[in-house]
């Protein structure tokens, strides 16, 4: 049986984080958001980099906390996906990341692709961060990846899923819940 581990997501929208306080908590990692990409890629360039990316970064690591980055898509093409997969890198370079880089992938204009899309588009993505030698991971929540996602091509990467119950009831496998 593997030990269970307990961390926390943060994003500007969280406001202030008090990181001793995390720490002395017993969490042991924070998924940090850099933010979000656009629907052509780009973070920084159309205001989506989180406002407290690198401070939060800077905090937790000082902290003692491992940590790791996610992205919020709205990328509309694996091109697109590829332009934020290469944007992430550069943003994080100040940075040792120890957990996974993450790709969010569960925004309500994907219902209106073709699953095949929304699947390539999340591929190109994590495909480029582990060319890079990072840990790919993809986050979405227990419905996106039975109705939009074909899981079985993405099959290769580990999965955070976000389901807000007392017990996680997805089926497919994943690596954080």
């Amino acid at each position: 049986m593997s030990k269970t581990i307990q961390g926390i997501d943060v994003s500007k929208h969280n406001g202030a984080v008090n990181w001793q306080q995390v720490k002395q908590s017993g969490k042991e990692f924070a998924f940090i958001r850099l933010g979000w990409a656009g629907y052509d890629g780009r973070i920084a360039a159309h205001g989506g980099l989180d406002s407290l990316f690198h401070r939060n970064m800077q905090a937790a690591i000082a902290a003692g906390l491992h940590v790791g980055v996610y992205v919020y898509s709205y990328a509309t093409s694996p091109a697109a996906a590829v332009v934020a997969a290469r944007e992430t890198l550069d943003l994080i370079k100040p940075y040792k990341l120890d957990y996974p880089i993450a790709w969010d992938i569960e925004d309500q204009q994907y219902i209106h692709m073709p699953k095949s899309l929304v699947t390539q588009i999340a591929d190109a993505y994590l495909a480029h961060i582990e060319q890079a030698g990072y840990y790919g991971l993809l986050y979405t929540y227990k419905f996106f990846a039975d109705a939009y996602l074909d899981m079985v091509a993405l099959a290769r990467y580990d999965v955070w899923i976000a389901q807000y119950a007392a017990k996680c009831t997805y089926q497919g496998k994943h690596g954080i819940w």
